[in-house]
């Protein structure tokens, strides 16, 4: 009886953190890392602190974690009672023999369903009934952004004895250096996505996206550039 509940505690631990994982992807993470927040919030293992910043800022997220890190004590907690009872059943050699062989069974049938594709589908499946049934907020600017990760975005005025002024955009090679002029405000103009063919003028302000130093590189060349950040 023992050895049953045993593998029923496995099986469900194991569905849980599948559905949290998920749930958190429909969040915005990837797969893989959805995959990993889970089973650490499961069995209280911990991540790393800008990861964990990302999960406490995130209203569902934050719900997510919280529910796993619950269901991993109780299983916990059950699972030590579940063997502990065991070993009252017989000698430590005869339970380990009788838990061990339905576990390596369980994981043999786990890593079977993934072989021929049914965990794939299944995934799909549970993903696009959970997106139909529960409103899983997108994730937020500074995330898709990858703030973070070193980037953002910021404005830089073009001033009239800036060597930027009266260029082409393909002048300044933004691709190579991962710089991205998002857009121009030139008074009250407002000029989104421009191309290689726009010209900076003098009292443009730009929206630019890049890293720190990808954005120095483009318009803070030397130390006597009169280029200015506006805002970061």
């Amino acid at each position: 009886m023992a050895v049953v509940l045993l593998l029923a505690i496995a099986a469900g631990s194991y569905l849980i953190v599948r559905v949290a994982a998920v749930g958190l992807e429909l969040t915005g993470i990837d797969r893989e890392r959805a995959n990993f927040q889970a089973l650490s919030a499961f069995t209280n293992s911990g991540f790393t602190t800008r990861e964990s910043e990302e999960m406490v800022r995130h209203p569902v997220r934050r719900r997510l974690i919280s529910v796993l890190m619950i269901l991993g004590h109780a299983g916990m907690v059950t699972t030590i009672g579940t063997f502990a009872a065991s070993l009252l059943e017989g000698s430590v050699g005869r339970t380990a023999l009788t838990i061990g062989i339905p576990v390596v069974a369980f994981v043999l049938v786990v890593r079977l369903l993934r072989a021929v594709g049914v965990t794939q589908r299944a995934h799909d499946a549970l993903r696009r009934w959970l997106a139909a049934r529960y409103d899983f907020l997108a994730p937020s600017t500074e995330e898709m952004l990858r703030v973070n990760e070193g980037f953002g975005v910021r404005k830089i005025r073009i001033h009239a004895d800036s060597p930027l002024a009266g260029r082409f955009l393909r002048e300044l090679d933004l691709k190579p250096r991962g710089v991205q002029i998002l857009a121009i405000e030139r008074g009250d103009r407002f000029i989104p996505t421009p191309t290689g063919e726009d010209r900076l003028e003098v009292g443009d302000l730009l929206v630019v996206y890049g890293t720190e130093a990808g954005v120095a590189r483009v318009f803070q060349p030397d130390a006597t550039s009169p280029v200015k950040v506006v805002q970061s």
